[in-house]
């Protein structure tokens, strides 16, 4: 399927009986499930599994370019929804399903070209950031506003009082909701924030400023440690 969404778009939750791989040819898109949330792109997919709900919200103007895949295809590919590094191949292959018929002859040449899909996905590299989502609401509290203003750089102990507990005990919710620390949670969404941003077509000064660090190279260097590569840019293709 292709169709273009206009800025600040939400598709409410909801669900497919095939397998759904979100990319987006141009803008950025945020899919959120009950475990978290992920981000496709010009340079990222979202891969979701059949049956799975999810909320679509489009982050600018977005040209969306989605694969849907049988059910018996999708026991090649993760079992949990998951980021995928869009290769320039992957890239090619969604784009030139988008274009084919929905009741394409199988043995063509475009139908052979929609079959390699399943195997690219599955040998791109899957990106390490998403966030999960919390349910006790003090937590709430804290995330909302980072997600909102990912360059507050308040302390642990800050966020506590606002939030009406301990930062022994909020220290200790961030662990077991999130499955990692307060510090680590907070440099997560700066993360995505910051992949939204340059996916946009932000420039990497700008974005390391938006998102809490005082020069470009402090915030590549929180990126390579956490992602194990640099920021990368927009495909500008």
């Amino acid at each position: 399927m292709a169709k273009p969404f206009s800025p600040t778009t939400v598709i409410a939750p909801h669900s497919h009986p095939r397998g759904q791989l979100v990319y987006s040819t141009v803008g950025v898109i945020r899919v959120t499930t009950e475990a978290g949330s992920w981000t496709a792109s010009p340079l990222r997919g979202v891969w979701i599994p059949p049956a799975v709900d999810h909320e679509t919200r489009m982050i600018g103007a977005v040209e969306m370019r989605t694969a849907y895949l049988r059910e018996d295809l999708c026991d090649q590919l993760p079992a949990r929804v998951s980021a995928v590094e869009v290769t320039p191949l992957l890239r090619e292959l969604i784009i030139r399903a988008s274009m084919a018929p929905f009741d394409y002859d199988p043995d063509s040449h475009t139908g052979k070209l929609i079959e390699a899909i399943p195997g690219e996905v599955r040998a791109t590299d899957a990106r390490p950031i998403h966030l999960r989502t919390p349910t006790d609401p003090r937590l709430l509290v804290v995330c909302r506003e980072l997600e909102k203003n990912p360059d507050n750089s308040e302390d642990l102990e800050v966020w506590a009082r606002r939030a009406g507990a301990s930062s022994r005990t909020l220290h200790r919710l961030f662990c077991a909701e999130t499955g990692i620390s307060f510090v680590r949670w907070r440099e997560h969404v700066r993360i995505r924030s910051a992949i939204e941003r340059l996916d946009a077509g932000v420039p990497l000064e700008k974005v390391a400023r938006q998102v809490g660090y005082s020069s470009a190279s402090a915030f590549t260097a929180m990126f390579r440690r956490i992602c194990g590569h640099p920021p990368c840019f927009r495909n500008t293709r």
